[in-house]
């Protein structure tokens, strides 16, 4: 398989498949043989994926050799002024900390820290504030602290002795400001000011490397009409990247393409000229857009070759990439479109598909320029036979017979359509191929972005069965260890995922759950127990996963006891030591209860029950303190109130109040507070109206734990109002 292709500059020759050789020497020259002591500052133009960075990487190679000091800072990593300044004298003043010339650089440090103290006070540049807290650190170590200092010198006395000072070193000292276009707009003016402040000192070159079209644009704001004139005062000398030969790029596509598709039976050279006939090689500008492309192409195609033919895939591949509107008609128009007849006196139908294609090509014709035009136009030609009869456009599809295009997966067959949208799905599918690689050797943040990637398309739950099957079988105890307390900082952000008829689906809080508690007990002679839970709920705050986990480890210890636990042996931990990590959690889960804001969260009742473990005697100072509030009681009992399925007839959801509610209240008081607010006639779907409802019909019919649908519920309050 051909590999992914980053989108990162070269930095050896042997990279350079498009030929800078040549002018990485003519810049070098230029850069070596500028013998004037004062600074020089040099704009490299090239519009971006022009390569200006792999330029500037080869470039800094030749003058490494030759010992010259060179300093890259590329803003664009750094967000905010403070952070951008302080990063660029950082590296400034570490390259020059390598110069072995003490007494030199002590005095250098010394102008600096006189520049820190007269910029803290914004006289001269007032866009750069809290200047001497940015430059301090970085000359403390070398002088005497800022407050011992007196400054009677002005800022450009001071620039003067700086320039002094560096005209002893014997060569250049070059700053590369690398992807200046991609600040945004003030950052833009930020570097540029900083540049302008800077630009006299001594035997200093800077290279800014843009589009200078961007910047221009980016200026205006501040520089009205005069953006252009502005940077032609701060740029001494401008050098234009050469654009690439295409042909060039296009070359670099073709190996690619070559290389994936040797010795594939579906290729057909015979459809070359018709794809070039496209204009699809004229798309690919530079080697960005090929990297991009290939990113995409690569590992798509190595999942469905066989399955879909190289040339249509190819298209639809660049449609997907930068014409996502177009890949997105197609789809629409999948019955239409698909099937290979020549219909030659079907004029109706020809019409009907040259007036839909037409139109879409009027909607998105400013949108897009006359070559991106051509090639939508050609592509739909070439796809779809259908498309290219209805407008009269003879292509070359008369070569193949019905069953070689299915054969070779053409998209215009409508088995094969699918093939070309198959990981369009609304879900995130991942390849259960990968399972074994994801778990065993993602790190944590690739792991957690996965997590959290699944939980928004609502696969977590699945893929959890598979972490839990793992930790189970085959990971030894440091990599579940790993995995489980990524899992368990990963709950700070889970959303749940079970709808609430999916009656029978087990919910990832529970899969989190049973996974901690089995690695629990695997390890237990090695793991600690309860050093690992106390460090558990020490850290973060309490949430539904660990509210769970604990309902959970009551019972695993016995305190709550179901029947399951046999003998002690079996034990996660102790009754006693269940009791010392539940008050880790005891305020933090009064605090809970207590707030009116949370009755109506989904989970409530489980915190609640967790609680009347811990300390009874909370809850029943909290439900005495709720029934005096009567606008609070509907709030809080709708908690209590359970669904289900009829699991015979219709599997209708059916709604109950759990038969303990009748532990907690004086269930004929809460009763005659919601009769009290019941209002004729009924609105069954008025706010909590619906769970009043529940209520009242379970208590008048005495039979709290049974089910009722929502028609029942109806029928019940019409004919109560009847009598």
């Amino acid at each position: 398989m051909v590999s992914i292709n980053a989108d990162k500059p070269i930095t050896k020759n042997e990279e350079d498949v498009l030929g800078r050789k040549k002018f990485v020497e003519s810049f070098y020259d230029i850069l070596t043989s500028y013998k004037d002591t004062d600074s020089l500052t040099i704009g490299l133009y090239g519009k971006w994926g022009s390569g200006k960075t792999s330029i500037i990487n080869l470039t800094t190679t030749k003058l490494k050799k030759q010992n010259y000091t060179v300093i890259h800072f590329n803003p664009w990593n750094f967000k905010g002024q403070d952070e951008l300044i302080q990063c660029f004298f950082k590296e400034f003043y570490n390259q020059l900390n390598l110069i072995d010339c003490h007494k030199f650089f002590a005095k250098l440090s010394n102008f600096f820290k006189r520049i820190a103290h007269i910029l803290s006070f914004g006289k001269y540049m007032p866009v750069i504030s809290s200047y001497a807290t940015v430059i301090a650190p970085l000359i403390k170590k070398y002088g005497e602290t800022l407050e011992n200092l007196t400054y009677k010198k002005s800022l450009e006395e001071i620039k003067i002795k700086i320039s002094k000072a560096l005209l002893k070193l014997d060569k250049k000292i070059i700053i590369f400001i690398d992807d200046v276009d991609r600040l945004s707009d003030i950052e833009i003016c930020q570097i540029f000011q900083l540049v302008k402040l800077l630009a006299d000192f001594s035997n200093v070159i800077y290279v800014l490397a843009m589009d200078k079209d961007v910047v221009v644009s980016a200026l205006q704001n501040s520089q009205k009409q005069h953006s252009e004139e502005y940077i032609e005062k701060i740029i001494q000398l401008p050098i234009n990247v050469p654009d690439v030969p295409q042909l060039k790029v296009h070359n670099v596509l073709i190996e690619k393409l070559n290389t994936i598709c040797n010795n594939l039976n579906e290729f057909l050279p015979t459809r070359n000229n018709d794809l070039a006939r496209t204009g699809f090689w004229q798309q690919f500008l530079n080697l960005r857009d090929v990297h991009r492309y290939l990113n995409v192409f690569i590992p798509k195609f190595d999942a469905l070759k066989g399955n879909v033919d190289m040339h249509d895939f190819c298209i639809m591949t660049l449609l997907e990439i930068k014409f996502p509107d177009v890949r997105n008609f197609i789809l629409k128009n999948q019955e239409k479109f698909c099937g290979v007849s020549y219909y030659s006196s079907d004029e109706r139908k020809k019409k009907l598909i040259k007036e839909i294609v037409t139109k879409f090509l009027n909607n998105i014709q400013s949108k897009y320029d006359a070559d991106e035009l051509y090639f939508i136009k050609e592509s739909l030609y070439f796809l779809f036979p259908k498309i290219s009869q209805s407008f009269n456009v003879v292509w070359g599809y008369t070569t193949y017979q019905y069953e070689e295009m299915k054969i070779r997966g053409f998209i215009c067959i409508t088995e094969n359509f699918s093939n070309y949208y198959q990981f369009e799905d609304e879900k995130l599918s991942y390849n259960k191929s990968d399972i074994d690689n994801i778990i065993t050797n993602y790190g944590k943040d690739e792991f957690t972005l996965l997590l959290k990637q699944l939980n928004e398309h609502k696969e977590l739950s699945e893929f959890l069965s598979y972490i839990s099957y793992y930790i189970e079988n085959k990971l030894n105890e440091k990599r579940a260890g790993d995995i489980v307390n990524w899992l368990i900082e990963f709950t700070d952000t889970l959303v749940p995922e079970i709808s609430e008829f999916e009656t029978f689906k087990v919910d990832c809080d529970r899969r989190i759950v049973y996974i901690i508690t089995n690695y629990m007990k695997k390890y237990k002679e090695k793991v600690n127990n309860v050093e690992f839970l106390t460090k558990l709920y020490s850290n973060g705050k309490l949430n539904d996963t660990k509210v769970e986990l604990l309902r959970s480890l009551q019972t695993a210890s016995g305190k709550v006891s179901d029947g399951s636990i046999k003998n002690e042996k079996e034990k996660l931990i102790t009754i006693q030591e269940t009791e010392k990590i539940e008050q880790l959690v005891k305020n933090e889960l009064t605090q809970y209860l207590n707030n009116k804001n949370n009755f109506l969260d989904n989970n409530y009742v489980q915190y609640y029950y967790l609680m009347k473990y811990i300390d009874n005697n909370v809850c029943k100072e909290l439900t005495n303190r709720v029934l005096k509030e009567e606008v609070d009681v509907l709030d809080f009992i709708k908690n209590f109130c359970g669904y289900g399925q009829h699991l015979t007839g219709n599997g209708e959801k059916t709604y109950r109040y759990y038969k303990s509610l009748q532990e907690e209240f004086d269930m004929e008081k809460v009763y005659n507070i919601l009769i009290k607010g019941l209002k004729y006639p009924i609105d069954i779907n008025a706010g909590l109206n619906f769970y009043r409802l529940v209520y009242i019909m379970s208590y008048e019919k005495g039979c709290v734990d049974d089910g009722y649908t929502r028609r029942e519920i109806e029928s019940y309050f019409k004919n109560r109002v009847k009598r």
